[in-house]
C-alpha cells in the first residue's frame, strides 16, 4: 500500500509539469486507442 501510494505520488508530480495533456478515450476496447496514441507520439516527437 505504500508503495502503491508512492508510485502514485511520483506519477502525479511528473504528470504536474507537463503543459499539455492529450487523452485517447473510449468506451469500448479493439478500437485502436493504442494505435492512434503511439502515432499522435511519433508525429509530435517528430515535430519537436
Amino acid at each position: 500500500d505504500r508503495k502503491k501510494q508512492q508510485d502514485h505520488q511520483k506519477l502525479t508530480d511528473r504528470m504536474g509539469r507537463i503543459e499539455h495533456k492529450i487523452m485517447i478515450l473510449s468506451g469500448k476496447g479493439g478500437v485502436g486507442k493504442s494505435t492512434v496514441s503511439a502515432n499522435i507520439a511519433v508525429a509530435l516527437a517528430l515535430a519537436g
